[in-house]
């Protein structure tokens, strides 16, 4: 199983890292698991989250490199095809309705996020 964080909102929540989120990424990691960062930022924002996330996923997805921006369901097919996933193979974490509801009509399986317990619970039951 794959999982996408939404950055903005989510792995940055009121101006600072989800510490418990991301550990919970890095247990993902641990076991195998891929984990990705996902947002809406340009590509030289970008650089500024790179040392504080690099240890927690394996990259950090931006609109401004891939092109297209979230809720457009390019952004989610363009996601796919950077990571090589098919779409019942993604987790997706968002603050936002819409673009959960795009990831969804994209195939994914998406969760509005809400806390760290949830999500767990949510990985949990996704496994096959």
């Amino acid at each position: 199983m794959i999982l996408i964080f939404d950055i903005f909102g989510v792995v940055w929540r009121d101006n600072v890292l989800n510490l418990p989120l991301l550990r919970v990424a890095s247990e993902h990691r641990a076991r195998g698991g891929q984990v990705y960062f996902a947002s809406n930022m340009n590509a030289d924002d970008k650089d500024k989250f790179v040392p504080h996330l690099s240890e927690y996923g394996d990259a950090i997805l931006c609109s401004g490199e891939l092109g297209v921006a979230k809720p457009s369901p390019e952004f989610y097919h363009e996601v796919m095809t950077w990571i090589g996933a098919k779409p019942d193979q993604i987790l997706f974490f968002d603050d936002s309705h819409t673009n959960v509801a795009a990831a969804k009509a994209c195939g994914w399986q998406a969760f509005l996020y809400h806390d760290v317990a949830d999500t767990r619970q949510f990985i949990s039951e996704s496994k096959t």
